[in-house]
């Protein structure tokens, strides 16, 4: 089947990804454990199998995904640190120390390493680390060592997971980092291990954030701006506008945002190679600029309510009605056909800006898509949806928008 020109590629993540994969995953994750012992405590999904290494100097906790070969390490120091100078080289060697144990362990498989410098949030602290990448038996995949101070002590954490255990590891590795704690004592806290059930995940509330695109830029977004969380809001300089973020959702990293983006290239693959080729072409001229969660990624719920902002380079003009067309014969494409329905496109003012928007339907779950042209990019706003609360949450996100 010959598949319309423009394959719209934020779409299908947001569409098939939560259509329903997507809350299924997330309702997997339901159950949660807390380890709590040595003043360390943090919670992972109970599908996940926990081995304590722990010794007279450091606390070792080992996760393990049964049917993967994903790994979290929490490393902690039992004894503080206390001269900040001692801190900074023990965190600098720990991180290169592991990093050059992996490379070469890696090598000896006969595989290239890669590596560049990461940071992400962990214990509501940034944290600085390494990230090697490979391909050892042509398996590609990633190893990433964190190493930062919470107690006054110096943790290190890692994760090792090969590209195709990406998704499946997702959500016990934001639930270790997000839900960490570490107090100065290594005495055992007073509360002891046990099992969680139904309680989300707490994170602590952004302060300023930045998404910058992955580096190499391609020349179709130079100059683009990814736009900056601060506070309780978005900016986009590029596109000139904010959107005030809800009361208590939760701002997706980067991570999340390309592995969603993976996860719905794969589930539109056909049989058919050009189409296959077009599809490629699409998702490679998507950025996702805003990710927004009702829940963190794997929090215990059975569905998470989400918003999307993102743009789609055009290497033709279009209008956004003719978007939302070339979107639909893509839907109507899908494996999910006959799952949900769309309702006729309608028009409706953003911010003052006029957008096509074109909403679909299923027996549980609602989808809303508001799309405008702008400076040669589909510029789109995708509203997720179960319930009525939610349904208002979102709108009122969308009446926030202002363009300058």
């Amino acid at each position: 089947m010959k598949i319309s020109q423009r394959i719209v590629a934020a779409l299908l993540l947001a569409l098939l990804i939560p259509l329903p994969a997507l809350a299924q995953g997330v309702s997997a994750a339901a159950q949660m454990e807390r380890f709590s012992d040595g003043g360390v405590a943090f919670q992972y999904p109970s599908t996940w199998t926990l081995t304590d290494k722990s010794n007279a100097q450091n606390q070792h906790l080992v996760l393990e995904l049964k049917g993967t070969a994903a790994q979290i390490m929490v490393l902690v120091e039992r004894t503080p640190s206390t001269k900040p100078g001692e801190r900074t080289a023990a965190l600098r060697t720990r991180s290169t120390t592991f990093a050059d144990i992996m490379t070469k362990e890696l090598e000896k498989l006969g595989a290239t390493v890669e590596r560049t410098e990461v940071s992400t949030t962990a214990g509501g602290v940034q944290a600085d680390g390494l990230k090697l990448r490979a391909s050892p038996g042509n398996q590609p995949g990633s190893v990433e060592v964190y190493s930062f101070v919470l107690g006054g002590r110096i943790v290190m954490l890692t994760l090792l997971r090969p590209d195709s255990d990406a998704l499946a590891a997702a959500p016990a590795w934001s639930a270790v980092r997000s839900s960490l704690r570490v107090s100065e004592s290594s005495a055992s806290a007073v509360e002891p291990s046990r099992r969680i059930v139904d309680v989300p995940i707490y994170v602590a509330p952004a302060t300023s954030q930045s998404a910058p695109p992955p580096a190499p830029v391609p020349a179709k977004f130079a100059g683009l701006d990814y736009g900056k969380v601060a506070g309780s809001s978005y900016a986009n300089n590029f596109f000139g506008f904010r959107l005030v973020i809800p009361f208590g959702w939760r701002v997706q990293g980067q991570e999340v945002k390309d592995m969603l983006s993976e996860k719905g290239r794969e589930t539109i693959k056909t049989d058919n190679a050009q189409t296959n080729a077009q599809i490629d072409t699409s998702v490679n001229n998507t950025v996702n600029l805003l990710t927004i969660f009702k829940y963190e990624f794997g929090a215990a719920t059975d569905f998470n309510a989400s918003l999307i902002c993102g743009a789609e380079w055009l290497p033709t003009s279009m209008s956004a009605n003719q978007y939302l067309v070339n979107a639909r014969k893509v839907l109507e494409m899908s494996s999910q056909q006959g799952q949900y329905s769309i309702k006729p496109f309608t028009t409706e003012t953003v911010g003052g800006e006029g957008f096509a928007v074109m909403e679909v339907v299923t027996s549980s779950i609602n989808q809303k898509y508001y799309v405008s042209i702008k400076k040669g990019y589909a510029l789109f706003f995708i509203l997720t949806f179960a319930s009525d609360e939610d349904e208002a949450v979102l709108r009122q996100a969308i009446r926030s928008v202002r363009f300058s």
